[in-house]
């Protein structure tokens, strides 16, 4: 699928884990005094793909997402750009009516695009979280932050995994606000930084396997490229590849 062709919202997110503890110091943080704090709420999110894993072959995750009382989701993400940035993704929603998402519920590009990588094979839930979520709005240097302490666990036919999350995600202004309180809270409480979603998690889960070393990309550069164009390609690949290992 080419996804820089996609209708969407562009997503940027930092993602912690910690344990228990490790949340209550974050949440507890002088940083996050001034946010506001809105009622929790639970997330209960089923994930989507063919028996061959067509979508995650393709960097796709689609899931259905109920959110409290309010009206069902299909949610469907992917990388953004030519995909190095780690803390950035594409993010298309869609109404949804029954237990599976409605492609055509989606713009029809997007649609269209979904059902090539598809091909025939048929949809089937492959792995559902459960969350607990808290949320805060901070407005710090001319941005918006959503800070959300996420709690709860992640299942897949007889397995489950527990799941534990501060996530950081920009809602406006200027992107060097979420980087920095990102790294505030990390000299504040014992967070570790994330490079595997919860899409990744599940289907780890899902598949009783475990993160694999990232390898690095064979890229391409267009003809017309400059030396800053491929400079950036280079060192945006060189950094994913760090991010992810050491994550």
């Amino acid at each position: 699928m080419s996804h820089e062709t996609l209708q969407s919202n562009l997503e940027v997110e930092i993602r912690f884990s910690a344990d228990p503890a490790g949340l209550e110091v974050a949440a507890r943080s002088d940083l996050l005094r001034a946010a506001a704090v809105e009622p929790a709420e639970e997330l209960v999110s089923t994930y989507f793909d063919t028996p061959s894993r067509a979508l995650r072959r393709d960097g796709v995750a689609l899931r259905l997402r109920a959110q409290g009382s309010g009206a069902a989701l299909a949610q469907l993400k992917c990388a953004h750009g030519d995909g190095y940035d780690p803390f950035a993704q594409q993010e298309i929603e869609a109404p949804a009516a029954g237990d599976a998402p409605d492609l055509s519920a989606f713009p029809s590009d997007v649609a269209q695009r979904l059902a090539q990588t598809i091909g025939e094979e048929p949809l089937s839930p492959q792995f559902t979280t459960f969350i607990q979520r808290s949320v805060r709005r901070l407005s710090r240097g001319g941005a918006e932050i959503e800070v959300a302490f996420d709690e709860g666990t992640i299942v897949a036919g007889g397995r489950k995994t527990p799941l534990r999350r501060l996530e950081l995600e920009l809602k406006s202004g200027p992107i060097a606000e979420l980087y920095a309180l990102a790294c505030e809270l990390a000299q504040a409480a014992p967070l570790r930084l994330e490079a595997t979603t919860k899409a990744d998690l599940g289907f780890q889960l899902a598949e009783g396997t475990s993160a694999r070393p990232a390898k690095a990309d064979k890229l391409a550069f267009a003809q017309d490229a400059t030396v800053d164009d491929v400079t950036a390609l280079i060192l945006g690949s060189a950094l994913s590849q760090f991010f992810t290992n050491m994550a």
